[in-house]
């Protein structure tokens, strides 16, 4: 009996996990090489822009014993983003994203200028041709073009 409660009560989390839709924009790239973090948090910590930043990092220990994880969550009056930089042994990723479960995040094109902001003012100090190598993934929103600053 115990077996059976508990298969319905998995089935019951997962359509209802199946119900969540993520709605929100993420924008990132592959990098040549890891970023000094030092660099990341310096530029986002004296931008006239951000008003705070938090750092956050984390070695995986499995599966991907060589995986580093850098976070960096930043935010601007009420706007915020989360900056990510994944080193892995044959690659490294940077990403922001910016999402909510089952509705449109608030504000979201204001946060995307945000986020290009962050990667200009990165690609000048940190991570040389980072604006170029950026790709957005708009995902159950719409994201028309970004202002050029």
């Amino acid at each position: 009996m115990r077996s059976s409660a508990g298969r319905i009560f998995v089935a019951a989390v997962l359509a209802l996990v199946a119900c969540e839709r993520t709605l929100g924009v993420w924008r990132g790239a592959t990098l040549d090489a890891s970023p000094d973090p030092t660099c990341i948090s310096q530029t986002l910590g004296e931008s006239t822009y951000i008003r705070s930043v938090e750092e956050n990092h984390h070695r995986n220990a499995t599966p991907n014993a060589g995986d580093f994880y850098q976070w960096f969550y930043y935010s601007h009056d009420d706007l915020s983003g989360i900056l990510t930089i994944r080193a892995q042994p044959d690659r490294v990723s940077f990403g922001q994203s910016y999402h909510f479960i089952n509705r449109r995040p608030p504000r979201l094109q204001e946060t995307r200028a945000l986020m290009a902001r962050v990667e200009r003012d990165l690609e000048t100090a940190c991570v040389p041709g980072l604006t170029a190598t950026i790709r957005e993934h708009c995902k159950n929103v719409e994201c028309p073009p970004l202002e050029s600053n």
